[in-house]
């Protein structure tokens, strides 16, 4: 097995992983040891003992895993999915960790789904909070690390091709698909930008568009629009291409219905 000092030689590099040492709760009337992985002071997961392995084990995988995935992959591809039964966050380099109850359980979550979601966001906002050139210098300390063989049963690498490439505009440059919206939740938050996310104010989330794009959005059925800003990261649903504050949300009248098939266009910047 190994540890987390091993893939980063120093602890003072700005996204540099930890793990925490080994702590003990209760849950109920089960004693539960726990494991933290952390993106430099921010905790972003506690992985609980889960189908026989030990959670600094399940620990030591993960953050092999999103070591990879910060350094070689694209973490716009991170996304919640379904393995074996089990929720999973996963992305285009395969599994990055199993949702499993007793996390779920250990963290207080409604369910493995909702822990998931909660996951995804700590890993995108401490992975974004950090400045570019700076996550870049810590991992290049990383070589490509492979995960223990023996180890390969309990958290299935599942090889995937990514359904989030990067959005090429066409010469009208409009995006098409379903949008959803969010939050409830989330306000108050902070967005994958760095900014305080407002369910009041008129924003959306895209996989790939960058920060500050200017969209405006129509709803087919209806023919409402309205105009957005892009600060934050998401849909992670197969199927979406935006999710959309819920002022803007309402604005399009689709609070109710939560999905609607849109047409977006892509704005001039305002200079």
């Amino acid at each position: 097995m190994f540890s987390a000092k091993y893939l980063i030689p120093t602890l003072v590099l700005l996204v540099a992983f930890a793990g925490s040492a080994g702590a003990t709760v209760h849950i109920g009337i089960v004693q539960t040891s726990y494991a933290e992985v952390r993106i430099g002071e921010t905790s972003v997961l506690k992985l609980a003992d889960w189908a026989g392995l030990e959670a600094e084990v399940r620990k030591d995988i993960v953050l092999c895993r999103l070591s990879n995935l910060l350094e070689f992959g694209d973490l716009n591809t991170l996304r919640i999915d379904t393995l074996q039964g089990s929720t999973v966050l996963r992305s285009n380099l395969g599994l990055l960790v199993t949702v499993d109850p007793a996390s779920a359980a250990l963290e207080q979550a409604d369910d493995e789904y909702v822990l998931a979601a909660e996951w995804m966001h700590r890993i995108k906002v401490a992975s974004y909070a950090s400045r570019p050139t700076e996550r870049s210098a810590a991992f290049r300390e990383l070589a490509y690390v492979e995960q223990p063989k023996s180890l390969d049963s309990a958290e299935v690498p599942v090889v995937m091709v990514s359904s989030a490439e990067p959005v090429t505009l066409n010469v009208a440059q409009v995006i098409e698909g379903t949008a959803s919206w969010y939050g409830p939740g989330f306000h108050g938050r902070q967005t994958a930008s760095g900014e305080v996310f407002d369910q009041d104010a008129l924003t959306a989330a895209h996989r790939t568009l960058p920060f500050g794009t200017r969209l405006r959005v129509i709803d087919i059925s209806s023919g409402r629009s309205v105009e957005v800003v892009v600060n934050d990261r998401g849909p992670f649903i197969d199927g979406r291409v935006l999710d959309l504050s819920k002022q803007a949300a309402s604005q399009l009248g689709m609070i109710d219905r939560g999905l609607a098939t849109v047409r977006a266009e892509v704005l001039p910047r305002a200079y």
